[in-house]
């Protein structure tokens, strides 16, 4: 079982109800929203589209920050030869609070906490679990979970170019209905470690590098034990090079998997050979600014998730995946308060053979825009 990298998020935010106790005199407020579009379709002519609309709201007072999350979703993805699949669901709502302490010690600190209320959709039909197969096609394959609570903290040092910074996280999952067919799944906890460096080269260049490692607990059904996911590690590096009339922001990745773990006979032990392909990501960004109130944004993204080391005629055996991403959009601020942004984008998606289709693999052509804007108070 592949766990997308974004499950090892460190900053989970919730709760619609919770943001209308916070204090009036709060230094702002902020509300965002907006409508976002996802469509493909493969080389047999199976189709799916994905329309979502999200909103994030946020409160500051002071040196505490609040910010909730949650996203309406409709999905539908046809099949040749098989029942189509249709959902539409609020996600999960996302709360987090963070108070910070800047200045006052040598080094500053953030402290955060994270939850995750059940409000989403789980205990899907089988039918429904092709919604879920592809985590990469879609940007929402998570329609729901249980309740999580991620407590998190961490440290920062700027001293004349450089910057530095470490985190640690846990994260507590809930159990909860997978599915029709996994019912009480309790997903293994996540601790997670983060580290970043930062150089600013000159005075318009700056380098970062990320590392982030995770260590996965035990699944349970039932209350039994059966899976440990593969300890995560991922290191990116990041350069900006920034001018008054333009910015360029180039991204590099890779995430390295470990063996993952299945209850036996005699207890826990690794699978014969590694279940997850090593991942690898680049990215660049490009924004003009015509203006102080107007910039042009152009976009290109390359993934590419290897094989793993089962062989091919192996029922365990996942091929590798690529995605290549071409965007642009524009986004314009109207005043201190309000900005807007449109964005679009083309992308081909190519699956290997895998457990979903062991025979072929598949090809995939999208497209997906998005109109969203911001409001502060």
């Amino acid at each position: 079982m592949r766990k997308p990298y974004y499950l090892m998020r460190i900053f989970m935010i919730s709760c619609l109800s919770s943001f209308f106790v916070f204090p009036l005199n709060a230094q702002n407020y902020s509300a965002e929203s907006g409508l976002m579009l996802n469509a493909w379709r493969d080389n047999h002519s199976d189709t799916g589209i994905q329309t979502f609309i999200p909103v994030t709201l946020e409160a500051v007072f002071k040196d505490f920050e609040f910010s909730l999350l949650n996203a309406l979703v409709y999905t539908h993805v046809e099949q040749s030869g098989a029942d189509s699949a249709t959902l539409t669901h609020f996600l999960d709502t996302k709360l987090n609070g963070t108070y910070k302490i800047e200045d006052k010690l040598p080094v500053d600190m953030l402290f955060g906490l994270g939850l995750n209320i059940p409000t989403g959709k789980t205990n899907l039909p089988q039918s429904d679990m092709v919604l879920l197969t592809i985590p990469d096609l879609m940007p929402i394959t998570t329609y729901g979970e249980g309740f999580n609570v991620n407590p998190y903290l961490a440290v920062s040092k700027e001293w004349d170019r450089w910057i530095a910074g470490l985190g640690a996280g846990f994260l507590w999952q809930g159990e909860y209905d997978f599915s029709d067919q996994l019912q009480k799944y309790d997903p293994g906890d996540i601790v997670t470690f983060t580290a970043k460096g930062g150089y600013l080269i000159s005075d318009d260049w700056q380098a970062n590098l990320f590392l982030e490692y995770a260590i996965y607990g035990k699944d349970k059904q039932d209350g039994n034990e059966y899976y440990k996911e593969g300890n995560m590690f991922a290191v990116s590096v990041n350069g900006v090079y920034s001018k008054p009339s333009y910015e360029v922001d180039l991204d590099l990745s890779m995430v390295v998997r470990a063996k993952s773990e299945f209850m036996g006979e005699e207890g826990f032990a690794p699978e014969p050979r590694n279940s997850h392909g090593q991942e690898y990501d680049a990215s660049g960004l490009y924004k003009y600014f015509l203006n102080t109130k107007t910039s042009l944004i152009g976009g290109l993204a390359f993934m590419y998730l290897g094989p793993n080391a089962y062989s091919e005629d192996s029922p365990y055996y996942i091929g590798s995946r690529t995605k290549l991403e071409l965007s642009g959009g524009i986004e314009m601020k109207h005043s201190d308060n309000f900005k807007w942004n449109i964005s679009a984008g083309i992308f081909n998606l190519i699956d290997d053979k895998n457990i979903n289709h062991p025979d072929q693999k598949n090809n995939y052509y999208g497209l997906n825009a998005g109109v969203g804007g911001r409001y502060v108070f």
